[in-house]
């Protein structure tokens, strides 16, 4: 009978059907970045499409274990942490294309946190706390312990990272920033993040009215 030789077939072409993608699922998204870090370290992942499709953004999301999983943020690159207690920390992250709808499985992703090392909280120190309107002023870190990499963030926790560079240099301001900095060992172990001190912005000037002359 026919039927037998399309039962053998069957697996192959639901294979087919899948990888030929018809049932609104897209590839799972590709994941890079450092999943072990210290305590009071920060891990940062970034995913894309293995496809290279530029519609398809990537959401994350803390697992919880016990009920359902939170969203943390859309983007391609998340700063996760600083993490104040060892052990293992649980993420997942997927492939979601807006125009229609479809999304990825979501990927486990585990962070190994492990007690910290050689590492110290830095001093920085910016060479301009007073700066004109539009202005801009380098940022200086230092290690006690000869720690020589430095990271630079707008927020304490999670937020973005804005620079390995040391110094770090803020670009023209127009608003006050909040920027914290972390020192980095050896063995990547990263420090608390510490404020930068505060920066004086003056007002921007007033354009000059022309006066006729009579």
């Amino acid at each position: 009978m026919m039927i037998q030789p399309l039962l053998r077939k069957l697996p192959l072409l639901v294979a087919l059907l899948f990888s030929l993608n018809i049932f609104g699922q897209l590839s799972d998204p590709i994941v890079n970045g450092n999943t072990t870090v210290c305590l009071n370290s920060s891990a940062i992942l970034s995913a894309s499409d293995p496809g290279g499709d530029p519609e398809v953004v990537f959401r994350w999301y803390r697992d919880p274990l016990l009920g359902a999983d939170v969203l943390l943020d859309t983007r391609d690159t998340i700063v996760l942490g600083p993490f104040l207690l060892s052990g293992l920390q649980n993420y997942k992250v997927e492939s979601y294309k807006p125009s229609t709808g479809e999304t990825s499985a979501r990927i486990p992703i585990s962070i190994t946190v492990s007690l910290a090392t050689n590492v110290d909280a830095p001093v920085a120190l910016p060479s301009d706390l007073i700066l004109c309107f539009g202005g801009n002023t380098d940022i200086t870190a230092s290690s006690i312990l000869g720690n020589t990499q430095f990271r630079w963030y707008d927020a304490l926790t999670e937020g973005n990272l804005l620079s390995t560079d040391n110094p770090y240099n803020t670009g023209p301001l127009t608003l006050l920033p909040s920027i914290y900095v972390t020192s980095v060992d050896g063995s990547g172990c990263e420090s608390p993040r510490v404020v930068v001190p505060a920066l004086t912005l003056l007002p921007a000037l007033a354009v000059p009215v022309p006066v006729a002359q009579n």
